[in-house]
């Protein structure tokens, strides 16, 4: 064998080499469509991810360029292979499984939830005109606030219970109440940003008010409780948290019982008070 063809062949032999080196990042650079999608639906998609937010949407794109989006409700498994290769075996392959993911955009089974809202309610009450001595009709406010803590069977029904504090004008003072209650509550749509419905239902205690009012001479004497009701709609807003701002409509029910004495040592009572307010409210859930 002759010089010339000794080096001849060992050229060859090193360019082969090189072949081989590069073969396998030039097959991965061939596959375009890496990744696969599983759909809770039985399909599977080979694809390419082009942008993903967990608990919430991914972008994928196709064979043929089409560009399609799915969201975290119809995810069941994600598998994402950065050398594009087969994922049979492939230790770079990411397995994201959405149904072991927490949505944050909603309260999954067996989560707890807590719950604060302060709430301004209004209505009409008579009262004597200072200047005509006539019965006129005047607006009315009152203000407070509730907790309430539970856990969720799913997204569209948690069970709980908490406590609330009100002032409400009684017709003859302003009076405080504590409502102790049950509740169910619970998402209306799935949006991330969802309509929800509450019902409270429970025991208003009525509190003593020790002072004497100034304007009618009127003193607390007894106060008793009575039922309380709060249906409630309202709005819980988008968050990458579990914790979202809301706001709602209420009509709560306050009944109340109440013995005054007036100042000249009569009594007065017991009167029946039933307050059925409209309320606005806007909390915190967490």
């Amino acid at each position: 064998m002759t010089l010339d063809r000794f080096s001849q062949q060992v050229r060859i032999l090193c360019f082969s080499l090189c072949l081989f080196v590069l073969a396998g990042p030039l097959s991965a650079q061939q596959n375009p469509y890496p990744d696969e999608l599983y759909l809770k639906n039985g399909s599977v998609l080979k694809c390419k991810i082009l942008d993903y937010k967990a608990a919430e949407s991914i972008k994928i794109e196709i064979q043929g360029g089409s560009i399609l989006v799915y969201t975290s409700a119809e995810i069941q498994e994600i598998v994402r292979d950065g050398s594009g290769g087969s994922h049979t075996g492939n230790p770079k392959a990411e397995h994201w499984y959405q149904k072991d993911k927490k949505d944050p955009h909603f309260y999954n089974k067996g989560e707890p939830y807590f719950n604060f809202n302060m709430n301004s309610s209004f209505g009409f009450k008579e009262r004597t005109d200072w200047w005509s001595g006539r019965l006129v009709t005047v607006p009315t406010f009152g203000f407070g606030f509730d907790f309430a803590a539970g856990a969720a069977i799913n997204r569209h029904l948690m069970v709980g219970g908490g406590i609330a504090w009100t002032i409400m004008d009684n017709y003859f003072m302003y009076s405080s109440h504590i409502p102790i209650f049950a509740e169910v509550r619970g998402d209306i749509n799935k949006g991330a940003t969802s309509l929800y419905y509450s019902l409270g239902l429970g025991y208003n205690w009525a509190l003593m008010q020790q002072n004497r009012n100034n304007w009618n001479g009127l003193s607390m004497i007894s106060a008793r409780g009575g039922i309380y009701v709060n249906p409630e709609i309202g709005l819980r807003f988008k968050s990458t948290s579990k914790v979202h701002f809301t706001t709602s409509f209420n009509y709560a029910i306050h009944t109340a019982s109440y013995t005054y004495l007036g100042p000249n040592s009569e009594l007065i009572g017991p009167t029946r008070n039933v307050f059925m307010r409209p309320t606005i409210s806007f909390g915190i859930m967490f």
